[in-house]
């Protein structure tokens, strides 16, 4: 492994994963029958090698049941919030995890629905799984609405740090 010790992937292993890509997109143009299968593992290759826009261009070829949650995932990671935000809103009634839920309502702030985002965030804090970071994107959202005091409510356990001061800092006056 001739490895860039900046990094944590070994160069090896990325060629390795591009490999193994190429040949499950090779599978799935020969095989018929074995595309969907070859597509996904091409996509999680491309995924493990750090191509993220590659897997989710991948992801897009297959069956949406299979993969909408690695497509709404990548989408996130990439920045295409509205791209994600569409997902998460076509798979709402779907069970997630803590951490997909916190990510869904980050992709509704950030894909300009705040309602959603709102009400995705009052799920996490009802349940007790929303995360110091989650707490302060929520704060940010609630403070954009100009409703302070739901937002210091929201940060008051959190240690105080310059992000909580400047979200609990009083608006300037003329508000």
């Amino acid at each position: 492994c001739s490895r860039d010790w900046s990094s944590d992937v070994c160069s090896s292993d990325l060629h390795d994963w591009l490999s193994a890509a190429a040949m499950a997109e090779r599978l799935a143009s020969a095989a018929p029958a074995m595309r969907e299968a070859a597509l996904l593992r091409a996509a999680r290759a491309y995924e493990a090698a750090g191509d993220l826009a590659r897997a989710l261009d991948t992801y897009r070829q297959t069956d949406e049941a299979q993969s909408w949650l690695s497509q709404a995932r990548l989408a996130s990671a990439l920045g295409r919030f509205p791209q994600a935000a569409d997902f998460w809103l076509r798979h709402r009634d779907e069970t997630l995890a803590a951490g997909d839920r916190e990510t869904r309502a980050y992709v509704f702030q950030q894909a300009g629905l705040s309602r959603e985002a709102e009400q995705a965030y009052r799920e996490l804090v009802h349940s007790g799984e929303l995360s110091d970071t989650g707490r302060v994107r929520y704060a940010w959202l609630l403070n954009t609405a100009h409703r302070y005091a739901d937002a210091w409510a929201i940060t008051e356990q959190l240690p105080a740090t310059r992000t909580t001061l400047e979200l609990n800092a009083p608006p300037p006056s003329g508000r």
